[in-house]
């Protein structure tokens, strides 16, 4: 490959009854990556806890490269200009409430270059922004089936895992990646 994956260094300690994992990830896409690097990790150390009868305590997550992808030329160009930048930074920390980061999105917009044709989506800020206007929901709990590790890891998703009291938010969030 390429490149090596992005969550590339896992250590499992055991405390007692207690397990916890730490994960290092090389490259911390804040949109798309981490927050399913975060799930997986947390259900890896739960299954781990699980099959070595022991209680999940802590998952450490250590950040390397954080980043947001701002899409491909011309509108990756915007945020790349210091003047921009400046003016931008300065609007995001006025934010006040979830209707702030609306209207910085509705600026963004307005002010930048429209992404160029095939390249549509490649920009994740105006996702970001919707995002962190949105108040969260509850939190679902999860149920993993009672099998070995390896059964479960051979065994379709569906019949392992079941996410229960889940009410997530609904919007367009379909963002992809900047190649």
């Amino acid at each position: 490959m390429a490149l090596g994956p992005c969550p590339f260094w896992h250590q499992f300690t055991v405390y007692g009854n207690n397990i916890d994992l730490t994960m290092v990830q090389r490259s911390c896409d804040v949109y798309l990556g981490v927050p399913f690097n975060d799930a997986q990790d947390a259900l890896l150390l739960e299954m781990i806890a699980k099959e070595s009868e022991l209680n999940p305590r802590f998952f450490h997550h250590h950040f390397v490269n954080v980043h947001a992808y701002l899409g491909v030329s011309p509108r990756a160009d915007f945020l790349a200009d210091p003047k921009n930048l400046k003016e931008f930074q300065k609007r995001f920390k006025e934010n006040n409430n979830p209707n702030d980061y609306l209207n910085l999105k509705e600026w963004y917009l307005t002010k930048s270059p429209q992404e160029s044709l095939g390249n549509e989506r490649k920009d994740h800020i105006p996702f970001i922004l919707e995002q962190l206007s949105k108040e969260p929901s509850p939190l679902p709990n999860i149920e993993i089936a009672n099998l070995p590790l390896l059964e479960a890891i051979l065994a379709p998703t569906s019949e392992i895992i079941k996410v229960n009291n889940n009410n997530p938010l609904k919007w367009d969030s379909k963002a992809v990646m900047a190649a």
